[in-house]
């Protein structure tokens, strides 16, 4: 019977393969197949052995290990063997033996594509498990690699085959294509298992055998169908599937079919709810674009018609592409103005695509702007434009936008074309003074340039602009510039006749002097353009430092690396942004996020003002750090000094500063002759570092005792103090810290907090000196007595002529405030300290004095009884209490400012007051009505922050008391005075993350400042809102509350208010919440009564990402009943 291949070939395809089984007589048979092959290939002409061979290989895997090695052996043989030997005939010209080579080639190749299928099915993926059973993995491993060598052997041979040209032996497409695809179709089956495509030998055969099967054997549209099959049912094929084909193209000079298989795509339709196809594509497309970005040029305006698709994934991948085209295209060798038109093209393609509706698609467009910006002196007329748009970006409402613009600003200070003549330094003020000077020279040699010079401006996009700008006033500027120049050129072409007759004649110049005015004329323009180029930075720089409290911790630390860059290029507008950026030390998290930030903070402190050349010798390194740490304290505020201590405390401790670093500091302290500003910024860094390691400041006792604490200079006195302070440090156990020259120290102290000065710098002196004498001071409480009665007899029993009873009596009031307030931490410190020593006894003592302890014995209990009577009734109410007399005195000149009108003794009584209402529920109880009085009528802003301050402090003492003056305190958030409404603001802020308070409709004044007109205000107030969101569903539980008191508010214009509410919204990211929310909602929605309250529900209800059908319905009903109505 003849054999006929297509017949053969559908019978093994449609038989269950399980029906075959092993001949009897296999062994005999194996033998005899491999006799006869290897006396004579040609033997498997015979119909007898053939079917021997063929119920062999329909039973391959039934096989032994050494008969399937044995087939496998013979098959590659004769494989090769006629491969060869077609090749001779066709080169031979024997057309007469090509009929009988045809039977030969077709046999052997069904017999191949038999054991190739049952090869396909062999499954060694355990060889990649991290199974713990070893012993399987090991013996996966050695089967795979056997696996792998016999697929090899054949690849090999189908590669030899396939060189031959086949279409010599099979006259027609069909017998050829059914021959061909033989062993092409379980190349396509190798590859739909990932653990194969892992071998980069065997991935590199399989692409031979197809590529031969494509260009010389016509299989181009057979591939195109697989090439997409597989493209959709098989997650790792479409980089396998774009590198065959980029293969294809560099090694075999062969892109049709690329051609073919990207316009199918392009004529593709995806469903919407398929993300898996579109997201397959895009990888393919993609992974193209990256190996061989020509073969895409190719088909870019079939490609490009992706960008209208819905699917994001595809648009993604256009983006992509399109930097990838660009990037190669502006890489090739000579010049690029071959390539111009189709940049130019491509460039606005991309351009476009930042107004994409997908934040992914934006960012991708991003970076592939960014990619071409990193191209050292490319696209140098572009940069200006990408400038911009990384500036417009900065303010997308999207984290991961605003992280991608960030980078291309990077990117294009880094690689500013402004390098050539001074250097990469981009200092605004030093390129101005340049450009003044060519300007100063062009006035003399060629004043009528400077008169009709007209750069072309960078396009500023409008602050209020927003999303809605599309980039079209930026391209058309462009166009009317290139008009212009051709106008001038024309101009130019008219001739020295022509010009002469309408302009007035220039004054003969040589060549020289010429050549000179035209040197002058491009630098000109040179430092115009770098200096647009650096204003528009500083607008990006001032816009990205907004960014520095964004609750996404990723976007906060790329802000602070352009920070840094900035300060290498010399950029002058980040002294703001830097301020800012210290006050991140305190950022806090429950992720690693948050520690990241401080430790990308530390290190771009440390590079910015640290980091000193490699060669310069340590007193250098020592005094320049030294001298950079003191800059970091002028014109700082109480926050940055703050901040500052916190973040110098940590690098102090990683061993950063070394001893030369201090001892400039001391010398700067100890030296009179350098300004007052440099020695206090030395003993407040000094003080800092004593905080870390109090060895700094015992160290320069005998300076900060002798030069510090002295009345010519009070604010050095001040910063003594506080240094002073750290000589004891904080111990883990509480123990005690003794001084050795405890008693000169505090007798210095002392005295400084009794001396009469007109100076108000004195109250801070006071304030810290008693700080420090409670912290050295063994018993304080005697010391802090002692000085109450000689400030007393100071003040009134031995006064001298010229001092100022009031200045006296206020001095005194503030002492004793503050004393009472100290005593109280004292107290509790004992009380913490009497618990220490309890415990610790309790652990060595023998339990016989236990026993005895259980009769007569101290308990906490008792202490704790005896503290709070002295708190609570003995300072302020005890016979015996020096406070107690001034605590009467205090509300009494507090309660008459018309009587006792002096600014400071009223601003002293009050603080007096309040800190003594601290003390003793009593006396809170008995002023609290008069504190609240005197917070919202005293007319002086810092009484009444004072008083904001008190009541904030007494909530967390006696929050029963003043738990009804709460919304006075909120109140204040509406003050007239800034400073006010930042200290009501900053106090409510902490006892709303404290817990001390509980809130309710309250949180809605908090909200509204984040609309206050004052940027502090309002960036504080971001900043509760990211640290609220993180408790547990603090703002989720509040948001009705929130919502209510804003709708209601009649002052707040409803612009602001949906700002406020978007932010807010932004913070709900569970779907449960947004639909739990959107159903409350839903019901006040349909019991609207107004026009304007469904309005302000139906915005909530669209801003929420998550919401049911329902609500959807009740949007679309409620808005035409209201129309009805």
């Amino acid at each position: 019977m003849d054999f006929k291949l297509s017949s053969w070939t559908t019978r093994f395809q449609d038989t269950e393969k399980d029906s075959y089984d092993v001949p009897e007589d296999a062994y005999s048979d194996v033998g005899e197949l491999s006799n006869a092959l290897n006396q004579s290939p040609e033997s498997i002409a015979s119909s007898d052995l053939f079917e021997t061979a063929a119920a062999l290989v329909h039973a391959f895997p039934k096989l032994s290990s050494a008969f399937r090695a044995s087939l496998i052996d013979n098959m590659n043989t004769i494989l090769v063997y006629f491969a060869e030997s077609t090749g001779s005939i066709i080169e031979g010209g024997d057309v007469e033996a090509l009929p009988q080579q045809k039977k030969l080639l077709e046999k052997t190749a069904y017999l191949t594509h038999a054991i190739l299928h049952y090869m396909t099915l062999e499954d060694y993926s355990a060889a990649f498990s991290r199974d713990s059973d070893k012993t399987k993995v090991n013996k996966a491993k050695v089967g795979l690699n056997t696996h792998i060598d016999r697929l090899l052997r054949f690849l090999s041979s189908i590669t030899t085959l396939f060189n031959v040209q086949l279409s010599r032996v099979f006259k027609t497409t069909p017998e050829r294509d059914l021959f061909v695809q033989l062993f092409t179709k379980p190349v396509y089956a190798l590859m739909e298992q990932d653990w194969r495509i892992k071998n980069d030998e065997l991935k590199r055969a399989m692409y031979r055998v197809l590529c031969l099967s494509i260009k010389f054997h016509g299989q181009s549209s057979a591939a195109e169908n697989a090439i997409m099959q597989h493209l959709t049912y098989f997650q790792h094929l479409p980089p396998i599937m774009a590198e065959l084909l980029v293969t294809l193209f560099t090694t075999y000079d062969y892109a049709d079919l690329t051609d073919e298989v990207l316009m199918s795509i392009s004529k593709k339709t995806f469903n919407p709810n398929d993300t898996t196809g579109p997201k397959a594509v895009s990888v393919f497309i993609t992974k193209i674009s990256k190996d061989a970005p020509r073969l895409v040029l190719r088909q870019m305006s079939l490609i490009a018609a992706l960008l209208d698709n819905s699917s994001f994934n595809l648009r993604l991948a256009v983006v992509e592409t399109l930097g990838n085209i660009v990037e190669d295209l502006i890489k090739q060798d000579g010049s690029m103005e071959e390539y111009e038109e189709q940049i130019e093209s491509l460039i606005a393609l991309l351009e476009q695509r930042l107004m994409d509706s997908s934040s992914f698609v934006r960012s991708k467009d991003l970076q592939a702007l960014t990619k071409l910006a990193d191209l050292e002196g490319k696209l140098i007329p572009k940069r200006a434009m990408f400038t911009e748009l990384a500036l417009r970006c900065t303010e997308d409402k999207n984290s991961l936008v605003r992280r991608n613009a960030i980078k291309l600003l990077c990117s294009l200070i880094m690689h500013h074309p402004f390098g050539q003549l001074h250097g990469s330094r981009l200092q605004l003020s030093v390129w101005e003074d340049r450009r003044d000077k060519i300007k100063e020279e062009l006035k003399t040699l060629d004043p009528e340039f400077l008169a009709s010079y007209e750069l072309p401006k960078l396009d500023v996009v409008d602050d209020d602009a927003g999303e809605d700008s599309d980039g079209d006033a930026m391209m058309e500027d462009a166009e009317d510039d290139a008009e212009e120049e051709e106008e001038v050129k024309e101009e130019e072409d008219n001739g020295p006749d022509e010009q002469a007759q309408t302009e007035n004649p220039l004054p003969i110049v040589d060549d020289a002097e010429a050549e000179n005015v035209a040197k002058l004329k491009l630098t000109y323009q040179y430092y115009t353009e770098a200096i647009e180029f650096v204003n528009c930075v500083h607008r990006g720089v001032k816009t990205a430092a907004k960014l520095l409290y964004s609750k996404n911790k990723l976007e906060v630390i790329d802000v602070m690396s352009l920070i840094v860059l900035c300060d290498a290029y010399g950029i002058e507008v980040i002294d703001l942004a830097v301020e800012r950026m210290l006050h991140l030390v305190w950022m806090t998290g429950n992720n690693e996020d948050a520690a990241n930030v401080v430790r990308k903070l530390i290190e771009s402190y440390k590079t910015i003002f640290f980091s000193v050349p490699e060669d310069a010798s340590p007193e250098e390194r020592g005094k320049y750090v030294a001298t950079n740490l003191i800059k970091q304290t002028l014109s700082a505020s109480a926050a940055d000094l703050a901040s500052l201590e916190k973040l110098l405390c940590i690098i102090y401790a990683e061993g950063f500063f070394d001893e030369y670093v201090i001892k400039v500091l001391w010398s700067h302290f100890v030296n009179s002759s350098i300004p007052k500003t440099q020695r206090h910024g030395a003993v407040i860094i000094l003080g800092m570092f004593a905080s870390a390691d109090n060895e700094v400041a015992l160290k320069g006792l005998d300076w900060l005792l002798n030069i510090g604490l002295s009345d010519e200079d009070l604010v050095l006195a001040k910063y003594t103090c506080t240094a002073l302070r750290h000589i004891v440090p904080p111990t883990k156990d509480g123990s005690t810290f003794k001084v050795a020259r405890e008693t000169e120290i505090v007798e210095k102290l002392s005295f400084m907090t009794t001396i009469y000065t007109e100076d108000t710098d004195w109250f801070s002196v006071a304030e810290q000196a008693l700080d420090a004498i409670f912290n050295i001071s063994y018993h304080p409480s005697d010391v802090a007595t002692e000085i109450l009665r000689k400030k007393y007899e100071r003040s009134f029993l031995q006064k001298e002529d010229g001092e100022s009873e009031v200045i006296n009596l206020s001095q005194l009031l503030f002492l004793a405030g503050h004393i009472g307030i100290k005593t109280i931490v004292h107290l509790e410190k004992c009380e913490a300290d009497f618990k220490r020593k309890k415990v610790l006894a309790e652990t060595n003592k023998p339990e016989h004095e236990e026993e005895l302890e259980m009769i007569g014995g101290t308990t906490e209990d008792d202490f704790a009884d005896a503290v709070t009577i002295i708190r609570e009734k003995e300072l302020l109410y005890g016979e015996q209490s020096l406070l107690a007399r001034y605590g009467v005195i205090a509300s009494e000149i507090s309660s008459k400012p018309e009587q006792y009108n002096d600014e400071m003794l009223q601003r002293a009584a009050v603080l007096c007051m309040e800190k003594l209402m601290c003390i003793s529920p009593k006396y809170c109880h008995d002023n609290l009505h008069l504190l609240v009085h005197i917070m919202e009528n005293s007319p002086d802003p810092i009484i009444r922050s004072n008083c904001v301050l008190g009541l904030g402090d007494m909530a967390v003492c006696f929050n029963n008391l003043v738990d009804e003056s709460t919304d006075n305190l909120y109140n204040r958030l509406q003050d007239d005075n800034l400073m006010v409404q930042r200290t009501c603001l900053m106090t409510v802020t902490f006892l709303i993350l404290a817990g001390q308070v509980k809130v309710k409709g309250q949180l809605s004044q908090m909200a509204k400042c984040l609309e206050n007109d004052d940027k502090g205000i309002a960036d504080l107030c971001r900043l509760f809102f990211m640290e609220l969101a993180t408790k547990d569903n603090a703002i989720y539980n509040g948001f009705i509350d929130i919502f209510s008191g804003l709708s209601n508010d009649a002052t707040l214009d409803n612009a602001a208010m949906k700002r406020i509410l978007k932010f807010l919204i932004g913070f709900l990211d569970k779907e449960k919440q947004q639909k739990s929310l959107s159903e409350k909602l839903l019901q006040r929605l349909n019991r609207a009564e107004t026009e304007g309250q469904w309005k302000d529900v139906a915005f909530v209800l669209q801003t929420i990402p998550s919401k049911s059908e329902a609500v959807t319905n009740a949007l679309k009903d409620g808005f035409q009943t209201v129309a009805a109505r």
